[in-house]
């Protein structure tokens, strides 16, 4: 997710990262810089550390999304996924459809490399991934992978 923050008094101008941030991490970021306890239960990781003292703190690798719509306008099928910096997983469960993308030499997404000779090892990486964020994210609408 593409952020901008502007913060004058806490954050050095001009700073740049790549690492992977979720809309998700921004509640527990403001309640970090206001001096508030983040709740235990809260979803999310303050980017303050990042932010303000070590931009290279040891960051997520990965990413988890659900996309529950499935309808609409631009009828993607409901689907959940992992990110990383250069893969991405989608399962589209209602149709138990996989796809696998090289972010890196595939940056538009459009060589589905599932079920592909070469990309087992991380296809099966991927998937536990997947598993494990479902988990962490207590997502008991996702589909059993």
């Amino acid at each position: 997710m593409p952020l901008v923050v502007r913060y004058p008094a806490g954050i050095k101008a001009g700073q740049k990262t790549s690492k992977l941030v979720q809309n998700l991490d921004l509640a527990p970021t403001i309640l970090d810089f206001v001096g508030e306890t983040v709740p235990a239960d809260m979803q999310g990781t303050s980017l303050k550390t990042m932010l303000t003292d070590n931009p290279d703190v040891d960051w997520q690798k990965s990413i988890y999304y659900h996309y529950y719509q499935g309808t609409g306008w631009h009828h993607v099928p409901r689907h959940n996924g992992v990110s990383t910096y250069r893969y991405k997983l989608m399962h589209f469960y209602d149709i138990d459809d996989w796809q696998l993308f090289d972010l890196e030499t595939d940056p538009n997404e459009m060589d589905n490399l599932y079920g592909k000779a070469g990309y087992e090892e991380i296809t099966e990486e991927l998937k536990n991934e997947l598993k494990r964020l479902v988990v962490k994210y207590d997502d008991d609408t996702a589909v059993s992978i």
